[in-house]
Order: C-alpha cells, then sequence, then structure tokens
C-alpha cells in the first residue's frame, strides 16, 4: 500500500479526456496495467486471509477494485496518507 502511495507517476487519463482519447493500443496497455495490478492486490488480499489476517468473508474482486480506486491516482491525493493507511487495513478485517 505504501509502495502504490509513493507513486508519483500516473497511468490514469483525466476524466474529461475519457477513452475517446486513447488510441485501441493505448487502451490495451492500460488494460493490462489494471490487471497487473489487480492481480498483484488479490494475491496478497488472499495470502492475508489464508494466514488469518484478513477476514475470512472478503469478496477479493471487490475488494481488490476498491482499494486500487483508493490508491491510484488523483483519488489517493484526496486523503491523507495516514487515514488511507488505517483505513485499508481495517477494511481487511485487520488490527491496526
Amino acid at each position: 500500500m505504501r509502495t502504490q502511495l509513493e507513486l508519483t507517476v500516473s497511468f490514469h487519463v483525466p476524466q474529461a479526456a475519457g477513452r475517446a482519447a486513447l488510441t485501441p493500443d493505448a487502451a490495451a496497455r492500460m488494460r493490462e496495467h489494471v490487471v497487473l495490478i489487480e492481480e498483484v492486490l488479490s494475491t496478497i488480499v488472499e495470502a492475508g486471509i489464508a494466514a488469518g489476517d484478513f477476514s475470512a468473508d472478503l469478496d477479493v474482486t471487490g475488494t481488490v477494485r476498491i482499494i486500487n480506486g483508493l490508491l491510484v491516482g488523483s483519488s489517493a491525493k484526496r486523503y491523507p496518507r495516514e487515514a488511507l493507511e488505517r483505513f485499508v487495513p481495517q477494511g481487511l478485517g485487520a488490527t491496526v
């Protein structure tokens, strides 16, 4: 989570630009990036569930999309970092 928050590069297209501004190749590359990040997050969440660190009843797919939405691009900059570092693990059921 901290690594994602520390990234200064943005892989996201501004909302105003929309998908219409992307070439099919650029859209495919962006989708590959999203899939890669979601795979990494899924592995982390699944390992946390298996270890008993996270709630056993988490919807992994939904949880990963929520976490990704909170930690990337301009979304992460809207909230204090300390709040995100406490909120995300608590949402997973971890003791903070």
